[in-house]
């Protein structure tokens, strides 16, 4: 019996291959020979974690934990996609996304895609309706995503497909008679689809395999503070009467961080559908500090585009200190998060580049706070 340098285990002597330094057993050899083969999508090698979080912090800011995870998440997937393992098993992993209006769950999911660069379609959750019901169908889904991937069905089958306003589709209310639109019905007919399955248009011969298409769903979940404070102040107070209860000012803005599975049952998921989504992904509430960052740092910043814009205009746009502090405070007063930026900062400056570029004796221009007052 001889041991082997990966597993560990003891192995006889003819399960074992030795080498100069270590052994290894012919598992072990398999299960390395699938993980050395180099993961190719669309002819491109697949990003490590690592470098798929790098890119994403070019253009999305804050939300350390959520890009690290999904990073994983997605290389995960794809990895699973194209290793042809005989003795593992990989479960697929969906995604749910929780975080409030405007924290960037959309933002993300694209920038993503275009890392990748696989086939992203974006649906509206209130827009499907249980199959047999006046709307949109979820067929619709699938049938965009091919379009995205130009026909190519097995392109699209390796696409991403991202349901916003999840959280619309919950049964408020459980005592409902008869049918459920936009209910449980909807998350019944999403199950096999997202899970997996042979899919087959009703009014074309296509057919597309949703196993290795990625179903992302997210939502702003209004109301799941309550539910998550409600179960942590009942965990609390049980057996610790003379304890404080009450949750400090961190703990009440990081409140979706706590979120579990039992929160999102009596927020009105069903179980089954719940049970399709095993990676819940929360994000945080951004704050003045991320909004400023927002408005300055990344590649596609809007102070960076407005700059760039009058740049071609041979005119140097500056934004004093007091103007970066003052949209980012409005922004975050609005409650919507990063897309509250640009109506704040657009309506102001449409003028100024209206008028502009008729004035040749303008080289350089200043926004203050003072002229966004006005």
């Amino acid at each position: 019996m001889k041991k082997c340098s990966f597993c560990g285990l003891e192995k006889p002597d003819n399960e074992i291959i030795e080498g100069l330094t270590g052994n290894i057993c012919y598992e072990c050899l398999e299960t390395e020979k699938e993980s050395i083969d180099a993961i190719h999508l669309n002819n491109m090698k697949l990003l490590k974690p690592h470098e798929i979080k790098k890119e994403l912090d070019k253009y999305v800011i804050a939300q350390e934990d959520a890009k690290r995870k999904i990073a994983v998440e997605v290389y995960n997937h794809y990895k699973r996609i194209s290793l042809k393992s005989k003795s593992v098993e990989f479960p697929k992993t969906n995604i749910l996304m929780v975080g409030t209006s405007g924290s960037g769950k959309t933002y993300l999911i694209q920038r993503l895609s275009q890392i990748l660069n696989v086939p992203l379609v974006i649906g509206d959750a209130t827009e499907f309706t249980e199959a047999g019901y006046v709307g949109k169908d979820v067929e619709t889904l699938l049938s965009d995503l091919i379009d995205k991937a130009d026909g190519d069905i097995s392109l699209a089958e390796k696409g991403i497909i991202y349901i916003d306003e999840i959280d619309k589709i919950c049964t408020k209310n459980r005592d409902i008679v008869g049918k459920d639109v936009g209910g449980s019905g909807v998350q019944n007919s999403l199950l096999k689809i997202i899970e997996g399955m042979e899919y087959s248009f009703s009014k074309t011969d296509e057919v597309i395999n949703t196993k290795n298409i990625l179903f992302i769903c997210g939502g702003a979940f209004d109301g799941l503070e309550k539910i998550i404070e409600k179960r942590i102040h009942k965990q609390k107070t049980i057996g610790f009467s003379s304890e404080n209860t009450e949750l400090n000012i961190e703990e009440k803005n990081n409140l979706f961080k706590k979120v579990t599975e039992e929160d999102l049952l009596n927020y009105g998921f069903v179980r089954e559908f719940l049970g399709r989504l095993p990676m819940i992904l929360s994000l945080e509430k951004l704050s003045e500090e991320d909004l400023k960052l927002i408005l300055t740092k990344p590649k596609n910043a809007i102070v960076k585009q407005y700059t760039a814009l009058l740049k071609a205009d041979n005119v140097k746009l500056k934004f004093s200190k007091d103007a970066i502090d003052y949209i980012a405070k409005k922004a975050y007063e609005k409650g919507t998060g990063a897309r509250a930026l640009n109506g704040i900062i657009s309506d102001k400056l449409n003028e100024l580049m209206y008028e502009i570029p008729m004035k040749e004796d303008i080289t350089e221009y200043t926004i203050t706070k003072e002229f966004l007052e006005h």
